[in-house]
């Protein structure tokens, strides 16, 4: 089965071609919020360069949020409206979830992807994984990353905690200025370099895979964003 995937949730935009679980082609640009410009000739290009054309395209799977309110529009409203053009099913993938895709084979730890929400605050939470298995520690939420670090330094049990995600410095510096060192009661914090600090499109396509295989609402129509908070427009609107 061929699988196209689309993350435009952040400053990254990424974008992948499997064939099930094998990655045919996969490309990840760090130029900001201008995603409206290069994600479709990005598209267009790799499609072209694998020798595929979006009819060939089984499955078709974007990130949902949480992240920049406009990127989560544009991912998912080019993908809504290929898959719907194309008679294809559409599978929407957790930007949190995938960001903890690298850990999910982990024997036991806990995760905390975090995606920076500016002012101090990130859109975040934390799960246990054992043995390829999520469990929701603190439900992911738009909180100050004081406060996620408050909950982090309460935790009892004892347990590495590895961060992924552009939010996760706020939250470790927050837990280092709460409880100095870099252990903390749960263990070793530990945090991602590199492509561990973005949304890579091949996670969201092995994600969406598997929800699809396991009977997912596939509807095009049915394919929105998971914003976890209201837009600015929306806050000025209440503030009125």
């Amino acid at each position: 089965m061929k699988v196209l995937a689309v993350d435009t949730s952040g400053t990254s935009l990424s974008l992948a071609l499997c064939e099930d679980d094998k990655l045919v082609a996969e490309f990840n640009l760090q130029q900001g919020y201008n995603h409206s410009v290069t994600q479709m000739p990005l598209l267009e290009h790799m499609l072209s360069v694998c020798g595929v054309t979006a009819g060939d395209i089984d499955l078709f799977t974007c990130s949902i949020g949480p992240g920049s309110f406009t990127g989560i529009r544009i991912g998912v409203s080019s993908v809504k409206a290929m898959a719907y053009a194309l008679g294809r099913p559409a599978i929407g993938v957790s930007s949190l979830e995938a960001l903890m895709f690298p850990f999910i084979n982990l024997e036991s730890a806990l995760i905390c992807p975090a995606i920076d929400a500016r002012r101090g605050r990130v859109f975040a939470g934390l799960w246990r994984v054992e043995n390829g298995r999520l469990s929701e520690v603190i439900p992911a939420a738009n909180v100050l990353a004081v406060d996620l670090a408050s909950q982090i330094v309460d935790l009892t049990v004892a347990c590495d905690i590895r961060f992924a995600g552009d939010g996760q410095s706020a939250v470790i510096e927050a837990v280092h200025e709460l409880l100095p060192g870099n252990r903390n009661n749960s263990g070793l914090m530990i945090a991602s370099d590199g492509s561990g600090r973005c949304i890579r499109a091949y996670a969201v396509a092995q994600i969406g895979l598997h929800n699809y295989l396991q009977g997912a609402d596939s509807q095009s129509q049915t394919l929105m964003p998971e914003y976890l908070s209201p837009s600015q427009a929306e806050r000025m609107r209440d503030a009125k």
